[in-house]
């Protein structure tokens, strides 16, 4: 059976392939104790395709959904007197030759950012197989390793079982549907074959070949699962094909996801109103102010004593269970206290934040507070505009251990010190050493971009770069408009304009956006927020419509990492235990496998990018990765979790929904969270809150 598609750009299905070829669906395919089986077709009907192997019967189902969008129903049966032991794979070939792909939220066009080695000629580690038994290590690259094709477990997409392959004028998707178990309990792979064309398939139950991505740039043991009949026993699968003439090029995902809207079924509701999130924010940013040299300041996180190594990758298998089983090991205690301006721990806007809430209560200690943050991170500015990121390495003695600028923090330290100006300003405060310091960095942005590399990554003491790769400049462009909406210097607007060119001509035009998180060098999706951001602003600026659609495109791009669905846990994970569900939680890298609320940053952004667009999507997708942002906030008192009581507010930033982890002795416990509790996720809720008006904020509710 085709898929068709007509001058019209409408689609049908045919018996032959007369006219526009989108794609072929393929006899159906077995395995067998490891042996793969092409079915041999026996019969055809009108969008009915009846084909057996080894057995089995399949009888594959075709409905049109949508304009765009085909289900599959796969029934098959038991024709034996014997329990059957095997795998589904439905396959479907495109009808053209794909230049790009994608697996949403973990591979995109074969991650060629970052390590450029072949993912699976990397020498042996003796920590890979202590950890997993394997001689594999890096993250997974391009479409095969060993010569066979990548196969991944569902739960590592946003889109379950999705891969997505187009050109300028054609897209096709394959995934499959969350009606049921069996339908959901999946694996995806793509081949791309001698004549350029690309072959989509979906294994039913799990597989995870040739390695597993078991932890962070390593590989371990291969995971396969099989599914059993009895004799005339029967199941029947759901999958979805999803076809479209893209509207944009490389950005067939955007349409997909829209689509995706209608398969999935959003049911999720806030568990918290918006007056108690606040105060929780407020009450864990209080509870992390410490003394640092005669200033107080936030310490960026609460963590127990293995985080370190942990996140490292220095503590793995046997070791790291032996080194848990101590109880001064896993004490929540604040053992990093680096009082970051921006990135992570977010010291500046969380100052602001406790700002705002002082105003509101008239709370004057509670100002004076936020003033002593801010007025700190100012008072250590350099002359050529840029600042240690860490409020501590002021005070450290040896040069080689103070972390450099980047920009990363530089852009938020811009953006946030400006914004603090006009709050204090709005509440009859002036403070000019706040709009001195965003300026003097505005300054600095404009005087060091390069036409070659953007803004970079970091920079020496004295404003020469010290990396380039990535597009954390992007934040930096994010400064400079928000700098630019205040003092109207044209040499901001342009040179935010100029690098917005750079980085969408090398990175989001084509789906892709690399390194802006500063623990990994790979692609992620962090990066895009300041181009959403940006966008949003030059075009409230200019008028011109470029800027609101690349505003769209960044967004795009940042939701193509959500969850549209609930994985499946055991009834002991602690996903299950303490009420965690996927979906609106965003995937974080193609290195770092697990979710975070990293999506309720873009909150208002998208509640704007509906008000300009009209698009109903945004407003969704809004709603679904904030009703996930407030999942695993500490709401009472004494509770414990690993043994250790966490303080109100506080929020693991990481939930480890797939087989990957850094925290546990090996990736099999799906579900699990760590003990890592931030300040940026609490900043981001506060953010959004403070950012909309009532009428907008009910868009969440």
């Amino acid at each position: 059976m085709y898929l068709i598609r007509d001058e019209k750009n409408s689609f049908r299905l045919g018996e032959s392939a007369e006219g526009d070829v989108f794609a072929k669906m393929l006899p159906a395919c077995v395995v067998i104790k490891g042996q793969e089986i092409k079915a041999e077709q026996k019969s055809e009907t009108q969008n009915v395709i009846v084909s057996e192997a080894e057995g089995l019967s399949f009888k594959d189902k075709y409905v049109f959904k949508s304009e765009n969008r085909i289900e599959v129903k796969r029934t098959i049966s038991n024709n034996t007197d014997k329990r059957i032991r095997f795998k589904s794979i439905f396959e479907i070939s495109t009808g053209f030759k794909p230049n790009h792909y994608v697996f949403p939220g973990f591979s995109y066009n074969g991650n060629e950012f970052g390590n450029k080695s072949d993912s699976c000629s990397a020498q042996a580690g003796e920590h890979a197989q202590s950890f997993g038994g394997t001689k594999k290590s890096n993250t997974p690259t391009g479409l095969e390793c060993d010569g066979q094709p990548w196969v991944f477990a569902y739960d590592r997409q946003g889109i379950p079982s999705c891969t997505l392959s187009e050109d300028k004028t054609h897209a096709l998707a394959l995934f499959v549907s969350d009606t049921d178990d069996e339908s959901l309990l999946s694996a995806d792979s793509l081949i791309k074959d001698k004549d350029g064309t690309m072959r989509h398939r979906v294994f039913h139950p799990v597989s995870e070949l040739p390695w597993t991505y078991g932890r962070k740039n390593m590989m371990t043991e291969p995971y396969e699962d099989y599914m059993f009949l009895v004799p005339g026993g029967r199941v029947t699968l759901t999958l979805e094909i999803f076809f479209c003439v893209p509207k944009c090029e490389n950005y067939a995902t955007a349409e997909l996801m829209e689509e995706a809207d209608s398969v999935f079924e959003m049911k999720k509701e806030p568990c918290l109103t918006n007056d108690r999130i606040w105060d929780l924010g407020i009450e864990y940013f209080k509870f992390l102010v410490k003394d640092c040299h005669g200033t107080p300041m936030l310490s960026g996180h609460l963590s127990d004593k293995l985080f370190v190594m942990m996140h490292a990758g220095s503590l793995y298998g046997k070791e790291m269970a032996i080194a848990m089983e101590d109880p001064s090991n896993t004490y929540l205690s604040c053992y990093s206290t680096r009082y970051e301006i921006g990135w992570a721990d977010q010291g500046a806007m969380t100052a602001r934040l406790i700002a705002i809430d002082a105003f509101k209560k008239n709370d004057k200690k509670q100002l004076e507070l936020a003033t002593a943050i801010l007025d700190g991170y100012v008072s250590t500015q350099w002359e050529n505009g840029l600042l240690y990121p860490f409020f501590s390495h002021n005070f450290v003695e040896d040069p080689a251990k103070r972390t450099l600028p980047d920009s990363c923090n530089m852009g938020w330290a811009m953006t946030e010190l400006i914004r603090s100006y006009h709050l204090f300003k709005d509440h009859g405060i002036d403070k000019p050493e706040y709009l001195d310091f965003s300026v003097k960095l505005a300054e600095f942005a404009v005087s060091h971009y390069s036409e070659e590399w953007g803004f970079g990554k970091t920079w020496n003491r004295d404003g020469s770069p010290r990396a380039t790769a990535g597009g954390a400049g992007g934040f930096m462009i994010m400064g400079l408009t928000e700098v630019y909406k205040t003092v109207r210097d044209e040499r901001y607007l342009e040179t935010a304009k100029k690098a917005m060119d750079f980085y969408y001509k090398r990175d989001l035009d084509n789906f892709v956006c690399t390194a802006g998180a500063l623990d990994c060098l790979c692609v992620d999706k962090e990066t895009a927020y300041p181009f959403v951001r940006a966008g949003l602003d030059i075009y409230e600026e200019t008028g011109d419509k470029l800027w609101l659609e690349r505003a769209q495109k960044a967004a795009y791009y940042f939701f193509s990492w959500m969850f549209w669905y609930d994985a499946k846990y055991p009834v002991d994970a602690e996903f299950t235990k303490y009420g965690y569900y996927t979906t609106g939680g965003t995937l974080i890298s193609a290195e770092h496998s697990a979710l975070d609320p990293w999506g309720a940053l873009l909150v208002a952004d998208m509640i704007k990018l509906y008000h300009h667009t009209g698009n109903e999507h945004f407003i969704r997708w809004a709603k679904m990765t904030w009703c996930n942002a407030l999942l695993g906030i500490t709401t009472e008192e004494g509770m414990s979790i690993h043994g250790s009581v966490r303080p109100l507010g506080s929020q693991n930033e990481g939930f480890f929904h797939c087989r990957w982890t850094k925290y546990r002795p090996t990736p099999d416990e799906r579900g699990h969270f760590n003990d890592n509790l931030q300040t940026w996720m609490g900043a981001w809720r506060l953010y959004t809150i403070a950012s909309l008006s009532e009428e907008d904020l009910s868009y969440l509710e």
